[in-house]
């Protein structure tokens, strides 16, 4: 059994995340404006998102992309996929180490995902069906803080973890997300290669919690994927939140076998909590699906075999290029090889018609 598109897509597939700005906080204190906080190091930021932050979180995130993929009258553009690559989405969440829940809310459909004593609950309201898989704890306990891919705080540590010798970072003032005041934390990709120009981090000045993380191509100064907390609470978060209730004439959908599924797992031999792919820095090499890693670093690029809509679409509409064709936007990249290759990277034109004819970026 296949998984909604609506969950494939929080379990990201692109590189980025984006965001929102303002709005009502559920917080019960009121910290001071932004213009106040004293001021802080990018180090001292780098070191504070790395901190143990509350166990208890919940709130709305969303989620704002606008990649400017150019399909004109790609059937592709106009369905599910162009809605994900250009638009925005909501999700409400809560996390605590019991487990997580998130309410997926969008047009296209609504989606629940519930993680609670060793499995994750799957359920589609268009359907009414649910979908039950087994959920592999993480240490230190069973379940901590939202799953990788509604996560900010893992995917700003990843970011800073795995790029760190090809980034330069600066604090860049402060900002107001979902009511609360924070520092802005700016990383700047140092490798040519990528299209990133820079990603903004905005980090909690009372609780160092990462509210929005949105990353700008070289080519412009408005984002093209931002994530962020709409509101947010730190309160404690009841244990029935996590347990999955059937509604009403819901059937259980069969097919899915004991595995977890692909989309769902981490890098081979890691849990099965929701996350991003494999870091970018990971070893190149060939998964069981035909995934792998070109390159590494900023300059990543993620090569699979190319028989999805995705790649007939470029194939229509891309440039043809020396070993395959190629579709640029200004943040990410894609190409198709000769070969039967599909190639994604968050880098500039020039490095996906090199990583086409070479298979390296």
């Amino acid at each position: 059994m296949r998984l909604p598109h609506q969950l494939q897509v929080w379990t990201p597939a692109a590189t980025v995340i984006a965001v929102i700005a303002v709005v009502t906080t559920v917080v019960h204190h009121h910290p001071a404006t932004a213009s106040q906080l004293p001021p802080r190091s990018p180090t001292q930021l780098v070191a504070a998102i790395d901190q143990p932050r509350p166990a208890d979180i919940s709130g709305t995130l969303e989620v704002r992309s606008s990649f400017s993929l150019p399909l004109p009258n790609s059937p592709l553009a106009q369905g599910v996929f162009g809605k994900l690559l250009n638009g925005t989405h909501q999700v409400r969440v809560w996390a605590s180490p019991a487990g997580f829940r998130a309410e997926i809310l969008d047009t296209l459909d609504e989606t629940e995902v519930v993680a609670h004593a060793g499995s994750l609950t799957v359920y589609t309201y268009s359907t009414n069906s649910y979908a039950t898989f087994p959920l592999t704890p993480r240490g230190g306990g069973e379940f901590h803080g939202l799953p990788d891919g509604l996560n900010p705080q893992s995917l700003a540590r990843q970011i800073l973890t795995d790029f760190a010798t090809t980034t330069q970072t600066a604090t860049n003032g402060t900002t107001v997300v979902a009511g609360r005041s924070a520092y802005v934390l700016t990383v700047t990709p140092t490798d040519p290669r990528t299209s990133i120009g820079r990603i903004d981090i905005a980090v909690d000045a009372a609780t160092h919690v990462v509210l929005r993380i949105a990353i700008f191509p070289r080519t412009s100064n408005s984002p093209a994927f931002v994530v962020g907390f709409q509101s947010l609470s730190f309160a404690p978060v009841p244990p029935s939140r996590f347990v999955f209730v059937p509604p009403p004439g819901a059937h259980r959908a069969t097919g899915g076998g004991p595995a977890s599924p692909p989309s769902l797992q981490n890098a081979p031999g890691g849990s099965a909590q929701p996350s991003l792919p494999p870091p970018a820095s990971a070893a190149p090499g060939t998964g069981s699906s035909g995934f792998r890693v070109l390159g590494g670093g900023w300059s990543a690029i993620v090569s699979m075999p190319a028989d999805s809509p995705l790649a007939a679409a470029i194939l229509r509409y891309g440039q043809p290029v020396p070993g395959g064709v190629l579709l640029s936007t200004p943040l990410i990249a894609f190409g198709v090889t000769d070969d039967g290759r599909l190639l994604i990277g968050a880098v500039t034109t020039a490095t996906m018609r090199t990583a086409i004819q070479t298979g390296r970026p």
